[in-house]
């Protein structure tokens, strides 16, 4: 699946010294503000936090991982809440620090661990292109340290893909919910146990869900890549059906919103190849690097944008300065 939501003008360096700092501080006690429970499951009793209550330092409503939280607008409609709220390590991947060079040459010790940041969300009035962005999310470590997700994320190369069940929120119509289950990356050192808090922010607000002192002895272990001796004993080919998985077509324009991949495995994401021949797309190159065009989607690097024995698109899509979709 894809991960949608990141900024090319955020460069690699920004928030290195806030992720060392994440890495590396010392080992953690349980927060004064944590939850006595070590349960990370949603808490259905808990009543919902929501923006008319106090925020921390850093404007967050703080609740506990699984508490409802809602949060208004500054009209006091509502902008989103955000229900049932867990993490799902299952299908996921993890890196270790000595597989970093930025951080193997401080000397640092620990893992990047992938893990799905599930939860329903509602919204009201307020329409946005994606909800639960992986980029819109960041850590925050005991001594008030904050390190953004997408720092973490670039890291490595191994986290160019997301987890397995990644589910983005995309285009949610106004007063509707959805289940969302978004891929992020936490830097988890081996004497601090990880961040405290887990922050993300919507708009102009900010939610921040206080972790579980243990939280991170909880997850399921990694999915480890497969060596290349594993990757051909006793393993049979894979099938047509199965290499057909990593292809893409464009969404009708009229339906989706221009630059929508959907995915042959049913997942949609956002693609350059369908934003059209000369436009920018604004989250970086193509989301999903196993994934090609089937015959009929745009092949931006021809002369002009499609390849030989494709169909055209619309005039809207080719020429969208000239023609409306």
């Amino acid at each position: 699946m894809w991960r949608r939501g990141y900024d090319p003008r955020m460069k690699r360096s920004h928030g290195r010294s806030a992720l060392l700092a994440l890495a590396a501080v010392a080992a953690l006690a349980a927060s004064s503000c944590s939850t006595d429970s070590n349960d990370q499951s949603p808490s259905s009793s808990s009543a919902p936090a929501s923006a008319a209550a106090a925020t921390n330092a850093r404007g967050a409503i703080e609740v506990e991982l699984g508490q409802p939280v809602s949060v208004n607008n500054s009209d006091g409609s509502l902008l989103v809440r955000i229900t049932d709220s867990k993490l799902d390590a299952a299908g996921c991947k993890t890196v270790d620090y000595s597989q970093i060079p930025e951080l193997a040459k401080e000397g640092l010790k620990g893992q990047i661990r992938q893990v799905k940041f599930a939860a329903m969300v509602q919204i009201g009035t307020t329409e946005m292109p994606e909800w639960l962005w992986s980029s819109d999310f960041y850590f925050v470590s005991r001594d008030g340290e904050v390190t953004d997700n997408l720092t973490v994320s670039q890291m490595s190369d191994e986290l160019s893909s997301p987890c397995s069940g990644n589910k983005q929120i995309i285009d949610l119509p106004p007063n509707s919910k959805a289940q969302g289950a978004s891929t992020i990356e936490i830097p988890i050192g081996s004497g601090n146990g990880g961040p405290i808090a887990i922050g993300y922010k919507a708009k102009d607000r900010r939610v921040e869900w206080r972790l579980p002192a243990d939280w991170a002895k909880k997850l399921a272990p990694p999915t480890a890549a497969a060596t290349p001796a594993q990757q051909t004993e006793g393993v049979p080919a894979p099938t047509t059906e199965q290499q057909a998985k990593a292809t893409f077509t464009c969404g009708d324009p009229q339906t989706y919103q221009r630059g929508t991949a959907i995915y042959s495995d049913g997942s949609t994401g956002y693609e350059q190849a369908c934003a059209g021949p000369g436009e920018t797309n604004p989250y970086g190159p193509q989301t999903r690097g196993d994934a090609v065009p089937e015959t009929g989607t745009p092949d931006p690097n021809s002369a002009d944008g499609y390849g030989p024995g494709q169909p055209l698109p619309p005039l809207c899509v080719r020429f969208p300065d000239q023609y409306d979709c």
